[in-house]
């Protein structure tokens, strides 16, 4: 048994418990019967806030799902479990899931703010979902204000199909400054979305979003959302979609770093499309297109509520057809698009194609092979090799 409030020579709540499982002795500097250990408050004894007997069954500064119920080994439905175990953390401490495979029937909601949850690492901590759970995971602000400041890691989210229709992970309103680190997304229609919501400085960091039929899509309301050091590759359909056709995205969007490789699928895909989209800065990543028919890395699209801003810079782009680095599409209007330091190899296609309606278009290239442009519109190009 857990350790119980009693009385003793502590007052009502009675003394805090022993070291388990080899944790340093309590320590109460603070006088306020909490223990920090790193950057953890472990609730081994408060006496506002004895919580839970999942934190003194593991011995960590941790609520484990697994003492809630959830089975590890996909056999019962882990979703009440996991959620139970979040509400009982409420943002105080972390949750843990341990290694193993868990089913989720409905959606896993987390409305608290510095609420993080982390398993064992990619592809050995799974939430294994139905096309029901739509969304696997919804994060927002619940009642509260200000930044929500969560985090979700190590772990793997497998949807079991693409054609299943559902989404991995919802940002709802309020959902802000969260920290996506080391996630597997696979086999989801659409792996990432904050839908119409607008979300903030949410940061997603050497995650692997992969063979869904739209890998991330960021929209109406999305400010300061960044992709560093990800693996987005084989997304049938696009790997980021920024904007839409009727919502504005403010951006800045920032996607660094990151490997994005196209889909061999038999339609054309776009690595990177981006419509109504003010601000949006792809660096340091590399483009592949696929074998199967023409694509392309950066697709510009028509837009209808903001100007598309575009930054692309010391990106390395590889075709393997007849294929286009960037394209501005036609009905495109005032697009400003910057491209700097990038190289392209490997291209049959034109490499940069200009399709755009209004002479509002505008282009500053030093890119490598920079010859290679068909602007089919009427206004004046800048070009500088």
């Amino acid at each position: 048994m857990p350790w119980q409030p009693g009385a003793g020579s502590f007052g009502v709540l009675g003394p805090p418990p022993p070291p388990l499982h080899g944790d340093p002795p309590f320590i109460d500097t603070q006088q306020d019967g909490i223990q920090n250990i790193g950057n953890y408050t472990s609730l081994f004894w408060g006496p506002a806030q004895f919580m839970n007997a999942a934190i003194f069954a593991s011995g960590q500064p941790w609520v484990d799902v697994i003492a809630y119920g959830a089975d590890p080994t996909q056999a019962q439905d882990s979703t009440s479990a996991i959620q139970a175990a979040i509400n009982a953390a409420a943002g105080t401490v972390p949750v843990f899931i341990p290694a193993g495979k868990y089913l989720i029937t409905s959606t896993l909601t987390c409305p608290y703010k510095q609420q993080r949850i982390f398993g064992a690492g990619m592809g050995i901590t799974t939430l294994r979902s139905t096309a029901a759970a739509n969304p696997v995971l919804s994060f927002s602000l619940g009642s509260g204000s200000g930044d929500t400041l969560y985090s979700l890691e190590d772990l793997t989210l497998n949807g079991g199909s693409a054609s299943n229709g559902a989404t991995a992970i919802s940002l709802q309103v309020g959902a802000t400054g969260g920290d996506f680190k080391n996630v597997e997304i696979i086999n989801y229609a659409l792996g990432v979305t904050n839908g119409t919501n607008a979300a903030f400085s949410n940061c997603f960091r050497r995650c692997f979003i992969h063979a869904n039929t739209v890998g991330v899509s960021i929209s109406l309301g999305s400010q300061q959302t960044s992709f560093r050091d990800c693996q987005v590759i084989s997304n049938t359909q696009n790997n980021f979609l920024i904007g839409d056709a009727s919502h504005q995205c403010p951006g800045p969007i920032l996607i660094s770093g990151c490997n994005i490789q196209a889909a061999n699928v038999a339609v054309t895909v776009s690595n990177v499309l981006v419509k109504n989209c003010d601000n949006l800065i792809v660096e340091g990543c590399y483009s592949e297109t696929n074998t199967t028919t023409a694509s392309m890395d950066i697709e510009i699209g028509a837009s209808t509520v903001l100007t598309p801003r575009v930054t692309v810079r010391n990106c390395r782009f590889l075709s393997n057809g007849a294929n286009s680095s960037v394209v501005i599409d036609s009905g495109t209007t005032g697009a400003i698009l910057l491209l700097e330091g990038n190289r392209q190899f490997n291209y049959a296609g034109t490499v940069i194609v200009d399709s755009g309606t209004t002479s509002n278009v505008r282009r500053i290239c030093n890119t490598e092979n920079s010859t290679f442009i068909n602007d089919s519109f009427n206004g004046t190009v800048l070009v500088y090799p």
